[in-house]
């Protein structure tokens, strides 16, 4: 095949913070194979995070499923396939792409059976590391080079630069991710201890509530009595989310998406950990902190917790003291 028209098929279907952090590993590829077309297979409604880093989206919704979507997949001819997701679909979505070439984890590093699709497979360390790295080490395989982390670089269109500047222009420029989806609950530090920050803060902090589909409610109610330093925003894009991210001072939340998105910007983080283990899924690199208070349960996936004790462990006065530190450190 010309090397011009050499095409690669990445699968990364979710979750957001998932999704953000194969970006890493994609990006490495592109940059060690210029001449190399990406075409990723992701949800729909993440494509916007992956498209600064592919040439073609493949998305998965339902209005693409079937033989449409099969059609797509099969569209053109693949050197190789790399599964980063590592499940049952993702892996039978990299085998009937009809790449004869497919990468992805092991049988103790995949779910489902999903390594049984692949022909090169990868054995992530015994000791804990985390996901990104993962999916540098599965892109290492590949490339059969080693890489190592190096900050990404995100496009910005002028309209969500404005919209961000817009937003944060009275200096609330102290994000907090207060909510998540039903599946996230679990992950979830409790309203009453995000009023309890807000008020125990310094007056002088302003804060800017983001949310995302069906949590409008829920950051309405932590924001509640606090008109004067703390500011909802309207439904958001995950470009204009991203903007607003990368114009920020501190970044604060549980385990989800835009705290996975906040790390790769390189902003001030800090994540409060319950049911996941902060190695595994933290932040590895620039300036962060992870608050976690190991419970007997603890690390689970019950996402279903109806006492999230894990949560309930991380006292306001901690989280108040390391966004004092971050900030002194980037005033």
């Amino acid at each position: 095949m010309n090397e011009v028209n050499e095409r690669l098929l990445v699968v990364r279907i979710g979750a957001l913070g998932d999704v953000a952090d194969t970006t890493v590993a994609v990006s490495h590829i592109k940059n060690e194979r210029p001449h190399l077309k990406i075409d990723w297979v992701v949800k729909n409604s993440f494509a916007p995070i992956v498209t600064d880093f592919c040439d073609r989206v493949i998305p998965i919704s339902s209005l693409n499923k079937g033989l449409p979507f099969l059609r797509e997949l099969r569209q053109h001819k693949y050197v190789a396939a790399v599964d980063f997701h590592g499940n049952f679909r993702s892996a039978l979505i990299a085998y009937l792409s009809r790449s004869a070439t497919r990468y992805g984890f092991s049988s103790s590093n995949s779910r489902e059976g999903a390594s049984f699709f692949y022909t090169h497979r990868l054995s992530v360390p015994s000791t804990i590391q985390s996901r990104i790295q993962d999916g540098l080490d599965l892109a290492s395989l590949f490339l059969n080079k080693k890489l190592d982390y190096t900050p990404l670089e995100f496009v910005e269109n002028h309209e969500d630069a404005q919209f961000a500047e817009d937003l944060l222009r009275n200096g609330h420029d102290i994000v907090l991710a207060t909510s998540s989806s039903p599946k996230g609950f679990h992950k979830m530090w409790p309203q009453e201890r995000w009023r309890s920050f807000i008020e125990k803060s310094p007056k002088t902090w302003k804060f800017t509530l983001i949310w995302g589909p069906g949590e409008e409610g829920a950051v309405k109610a932590v924001a509640q009595g606090y008109s004067d330093r703390v500011q909802v925003t309207a439904p958001t894009k995950l470009k204009q989310l991203e903007s607003i991210i990368k114009r920020s001072r501190l970044v604060i939340g549980g385990d989800t998406g835009p705290m996975h998105m906040a790390h790769l910007l390189d902003i001030p983080t800090i994540v409060l950990f319950g049911p996941k283990d902060p190695r595994r899924y933290g932040p590895q690199f620039n300036q962060f902190r992870v608050i976690y208070e190991k419970q007997i349960c603890s690390p689970c996936r019950n996402w279903r917790c109806d006492h999230i004790s894990c949560m309930w462990a991380i006292n306001t006065d901690s989280v108040v003291q390391a966004a004092q530190e971050l900030l002194e450190g980037v005033s």
